[in-house]
C-alpha cells in the first residue's frame, strides 16, 4: 500500500526550470471503517527541481506541508503554494 504521488510540474520562467511536488505515504495496519483502505501513518512532501530538459537537479523535503494536493505555481523565480489560513487565502512562498 505504500505509494508515491506526483503532481504536475510547473515552469519557472525566471530561473528556467521545472518545479514539481510529490509525496510519499506509509500506512498503518489499521483499516478505515472496516474497509480495504488503511490509515495513513506518515506523509512526506518533496519538491523536485528539474532543468529545461527535465533532468533532475535537486530534491528536498518540505516539512511545512503534509499533503501535496495543493494548488501551486512559479512566479518571480519562487514557488507559491496556496494555503487556507483561518478561511483566508494565503501563500507559502519558497525562494530556492
Amino acid at each position: 500500500m505504500e505509494q508515491v504521488r506526483f503532481e504536475s510540474p510547473v515552469w519557472d520562467s525566471v530561473k528556467k526550470r521545472y518545479l514539481r511536488l510529490s509525496a510519499r505515504r506509509t500506512f498503518t495496519d489499521t483499516y478505515i471503517d472496516d474497509s480495504f483502505l488503511r490509515e495513513i501513518k506518515e506523509e512526506m512532501v518533496f519538491l523536485s527541481i528539474f532543468d529545461a530538459e527535465f533532468n533532475l537537479i535537486s530534491e528536498i523535503e518540505i516539512d511545512e506541508l503534509n499533503n501535496e494536493r495543493v494548488k501551486y505555481f512559479a512566479k518571480d523565480g519562487k514557488l507559491w503554494i496556496c494555503q487556507n489560513f483561518s478561511d483566508e487565502l494565503g501563500f507559502l512562498v519558497f525562494d530556492l
